[in-house]
C-alpha cells in the first residue's frame, strides 16, 4: 500500500539557478566542487503559474495576506447573519488576539488562512458572540466591543482555533508559511532536496553592457557587468508523504495533487532558467517516479563525474535496481524519457495512489 511517492528529476541546466529577493544571482557551490540549486528555489518555481495552480485541483485554498481581515473574515461573518457592528467587533478582537492590528486595520503581519482556518474562526465567532452578546451591545462602539470580547475570550479563542483549524492545500504541500504561533503548525507533505550537480563545478560568466543615451546629447552613462551561469547535469528529488497528505487533507483529491507535483517538478528547471538569464531554458531530460516505500537515487551521485542526462539517468536506474534487490520492489515505478508523455507518467502514478486509497477504504 503506497505510503509515499518519490520523483527523481534529471536535467541539463545552464543559467542562474539561485536568486535572492532582490533578483540578483547568488553563486552557490558545495564544498568548492559542485554547483547546487537550493530547495527553496525549486519550491518557488513549482508554485509559479507555469502549470495549473494547485488550487485548481484542491478545495482548501490558502491565502497569505495582511488584509485577510477585511477580505476574508468580515464577509464570512456577515454571511452567517451576524450584525455588522458585532461582526466588526469580533473580527477586530480576532486580529488583536492573533497578531495585532495596524492603524489601517490590517493584521500587523501576514497570516496564512486556509478555508478550514477561516471556517473555524467563523464558527468560534458565532458561538462566542452568542455568549458575549451583552458585552457587545453595551459597548459604545465597535472598538469598545472588540476590547470587551478580547478581554473575555482571548485564551479561549486561541485554543479553539488551534484545536479546530487545518491548513489550506498549498501550506500542507509546501509547509506552513506563517510566522504566527497561534495558528496550528502544519508539516509539509512535500520534501524537496537540493538539485545536485553530478559533475565538477562549471561556472561561466555572462558579460553584459547597459548604456543610457540622453535625448539631444551624445553623452551618456554605461555600465558593464557579469552574471555567473552554471551549466551541467543536475539531479533533484521530491518526496510526497501520502500518509501526511491523507491525514491533513482527508477530503482532497490526493491523486490529483500528486499528479500536479509531478508536472511541476518536471517544469521547475525551465521556470528557474527564466529568472533573468540569457541562457536557454532548462528542461527535464528524465524523470523516475516511484510509488510505495521511499526510494532515493541520490547515493549514485556522491562522487562527482561528468555525465550527460542520459548517462546520469542510467546510473540512477541501476542504483534503484540495487535497492530493490535488497528491500523488494516498490508498488510502481514509471520512467519518463525525452520521448515519453509527462501526462501519461503523472496519470500512472495518480492511478496507483487512487488504487492505494481504495484498498485503505476497503
Amino acid at each position: 500500500m503506497s505510503k509515499s511517492v518519490t520523483i527523481t528529476t534529471i536535467f541539463f541546466f545552464a543559467g542562474v539557478p539561485n536568486r535572492g529577493r532582490d533578483g540578483q544571482p547568488k553563486s552557490l557551490n558545495l564544498g568548492g566542487l559542485r554547483q547546487y540549486m537550493s530547495p527553496q528555489a525549486f519550491r518557488a518555481a513549482m508554485r509559479d503559474q507555469t502549470v495549473a495552480p494547485l488550487a485548481d485541483v484542491a478545495n482548501s485554498k490558502t491565502v497569505r495576506s495582511r488584509v485577510s481581515l477585511q477580505r476574508r473574515l468580515l464577509p464570512a461573518l456577515l454571511d452567517k447573519g451576524l450584525d455588522e457592528e458585532a461582526a466588526k467587533a469580533y473580527a477586530s478582537a480576532v486580529a488583536q488576539v492573533i497578531s495585532g492590528v495596524d492603524e489601517d486595520g490590517a493584521w500587523s503581519a501576514p497570516i496564512v488562512l486556509g478555508e478550514h482556518e477561516l471556517d473555524a474562526i467563523v464558527r468560534v465567532g458565532v458561538s462566542l458572540l452568542e455568549d458575549f452578546g451583552d458585552a457587545v451591545e453595551k459597548a459604545k462602539d465597535a472598538k469598545a466591543g472588540a476590547k470587551a470580547i478580547e478581554k473575555k475570550m482571548g485564551v479561549g479563542l486561541k485554543k479553539a482555533i488551534q484545536n479546530t483549524a487545518f491548513a489550506g492545500t498549498e501550506a500542507v504541500v509546501f509547509g506552513r508559511m506563517v510566522t504566527n504561533p497561534d495558528l496550528p503548525r502544519i508539516d509539509g507533505a512535500l520534501a524537496t532536496s537540493m538539485a545536485l550537480g553530478v559533475g565538477p563545478l562549471q561556472v561561466a560568466h555572462d558579460f553584459f553592457i547597459a548604456r543610457d543615451e540622453l535625448t539631444g546629447s551624445t553623452e551618456g552613462a554605461a555600465h558593464m557587468g557579469t552574471k555567473p551561469l552554471s551549466s551541467g547535469t543536475f539531479v533533484q528529488e521530491n518526496v510526497v508523504d501520502l500518509e501526511r497528505l491523507r491525514r491533513q487533507l482527508p477530503e482532497e483529491d490526493h491523486a490529483a495533487i500528486v499528479e500536479w507535483i509531478i508536472r511541476a517538478s518536471a517544469l521547475a528547471p525551465t521556470q528557474l532558467a527564466r529568472a533573468g538569464s540569457t541562457a536557454p531554458a532548462g528542461a527535464s531530460e528524465m524523470i523516475v517516479t516511484v510509488a510505495g516505500a521511499s526510494r532515493s537515487a541520490m547515493e549514485a551521485f556522491m562522487k562527482p563525474a561528468e555525465m550527460t542526462p542520459p548517462e546520469a539517468a542510467e546510473k540512477a536506474l541501476k542504483a534503484l535496481d540495487q535497492i530493490d534487490r535488497l528491500y523488494g520492489s516498490p508498488d510502481l515505478r514509471v520512467t519518463l524519457t525525452g520521448s515519453g508523455s509527462l501526462d501519461a507518467l503523472a496519470s500512472a502514478i495518480g492511478d496507483q495512489v487512487r488504487t492505494s486509497e481504495a484498498a485503505r477504504a476497503g
